[in-house]
């Protein structure tokens, strides 16, 4: 009887209990993050996350928050959903993805053209960008960059500056707004990856320095001076010219071929003649001064009354060229032939 008393308070208790507990007023909701979800700050966060290079395209009003289902993106973005929320195509280039704009924002990019009208340079107020260029042992060359709410312009003209890869925009990409996330990739990956976010065609051109010209200039004069067949070599090329200039069709077909090319002194007129005995005798000397012959010593004063021909340059063997003019001289007495 006792326990039975016992258990009949013990429930009133616990009724009374619940009661109370329901009769309290609502306690406040669980914080609600109500700031708005920047394109910058995704795109930001998931290139760290999963440590991938990004580029991308972005506009005012993507940065602004006001993109429809953007809070799907505050805490923990997958590509996948970045995609689906911003309009955006993944394109990998290398190691870098490639946010490519699905559809062009006419509107969009009509309001942010009217903006730089308007305020210029203030548009671009808070924008950031930072270039680093490496180069390693090997002469490669490495390069990390970061950057947003930047016109594609400042981005090129930078990046020229810290790799000396120079970049020519079409004017109406200038203010194209880029953002980028890049570690340690090739210059080379960049303007592929700027290519095909933007879809335009690339057309490289590789450029000397003014100082690394004048370095080659002054190297192929030095080489010249030091080496003692250099003149020979400057008027042979010379003579060909002349030569060339006085070929048949069928010659020069067969010297465009490679193949050897003979060229009779007694072809020539007075004036050329002149010149290519003027290299004949310029070779004997050459010939003579490195090892004396008196035969050919003999022919030096008598080229007019021998039989010479000169042979154009041609292709010996596969890859292994001839360059310059050749010589055959037959002595007019011993019938013996002489080839330099």
């Amino acid at each position: 009887m006792q326990i039975c008393r016992m258990a009949f308070w013990l429930n009133i208790v616990a009724i009374w209990m619940v009661c109370r507990a329901l009769a309290q007023p609502p306690g406040p909701p669980p914080e609600t993050d109500l700031s708005p979800v920047r394109f910058s700050e995704v795109l930001g966060r998931f290139a760290e996350q999963q440590k991938v290079n990004v580029l991308a395209e972005y506009l005012n009003y993507e940065e602004s928050g006001s993109v429809a289902n953007v809070s799907l993106l505050r805490d923990a973005p997958t590509l996948e959903k970045i995609a689906s929320v911003f309009g955006r195509r993944p394109v990998r280039v290398g190691d870098t993805i490639v946010l490519q704009t699905v559809c062009f924002f006419e509107y969009q990019h009509y309001n942010e053209e009217r903006e730089i009208r308007i305020f210029g340079d203030l548009v671009w107020k808070g924008g950031k960008l930072e270039v680093q260029a490496k180069k390693n042992e090997d002469g490669t060359m490495k390069v990390s960059i970061r950057a947003s709410g930047i016109p594609l312009k400042r981005l090129c003209d930078q990046f020229q500056k810290e790799t000396g890869w120079k970049l020519h925009v079409d004017p109406e990409l200038h203010n194209t707004r880029i953002f980028a996330r890049w570690h340690s990739v090739s210059p080379g990956e960049v303007v592929e990856a700027i290519s095909v976010l933007l879809q335009t065609e690339v057309e490289a051109t590789l450029m000397l320095r003014e100082a690394q010209k004048e370095a080659r200039k002054q190297a192929k004069v030095q080489l010249l001076k030091e080496n003692p067949r250099a003149e020979r070599w400057r008027r042979s090329d010379e003579l060909l010219q002349d030569l060339l200039a006085l070929l048949t069709p069928e010659e020069m077909e067969r010297f465009k071929r490679g193949e050897l090319v003979e060229f009779p002194l007694s072809r020539l007129p007075a004036d050329i003649y002149d010149r290519a005995l003027d290299y004949v005798r310029f070779a004997i000397d050459e010939l003579l001064n490195a090892k004396p012959d008196e035969g050919v010593s003999q022919l030096r004063d008598r080229l007019r009354e021998t039989e010479i021909i000169l042979y154009l340059p041609s292709m010996v063997a596969d890859h292994i060229f001839a360059t310059g003019i050749g010589i055959s001289i037959r002595h007019p007495e011993t019938g013996q032939m002489y080839t330099f």
